[in-house]
């Protein structure tokens, strides 16, 4: 694949990962009635299992590794995920803080969410998925 298909591939992939997180954690808040913090966790989880899996398969064509070398790498993305899961929260709770509330929470969960996946590609591709 090129550069320019992975790269469209990549971002296409963060805004289905940022559109299941935080829609999970819209139906985790409206539908079920849960409060900020598990409904952030809830998103969260969905959203990273979400993009790994295509992380794995499409964009680093990691597929076939076998299950402890895929658990491995699980382990150690979701490890980066901490950091830049850090970035998101962070930004997100400055937009619910700061900009309204909860429209203002997902305004800064979405821009969180980008700088964080742009951080995030550059570790997986130097330390995850590196060939």
């Amino acid at each position: 694949m090129s550069q320019g298909g992975r790269f469209f591939l990549y971002v296409l992939f963060c805004a289905l990962a940022i559109a299941v997180n935080l829609g999970l954690q819209f139906g985790a808040v409206r539908g079920l009635g849960l409060a900020y913090w598990p409904a952030l966790l809830i998103g969260t989880g969905g959203g990273l299992v979400f993009k790994y899996v295509l992380d794995r398969n499409y964009i680093f064509d990691a597929r076939g590794a076998g299950a402890a070398k895929d658990a491995r790498r699980f382990v150690l993305y979701s490890g980066f995920g901490l950091f830049t899961t850090a970035v998101f929260w962070s930004a997100e709770w400055i937009g619910y803080r700061f900009l309204s509330g909860e429209e203002g929470r997902y305004v800064g969960g979405a821009l969180g969410l980008c700088f964080g996946y742009g951080l995030k590609y550059w570790m997986d591709s130097r330390w995850v998925f590196r060939r």
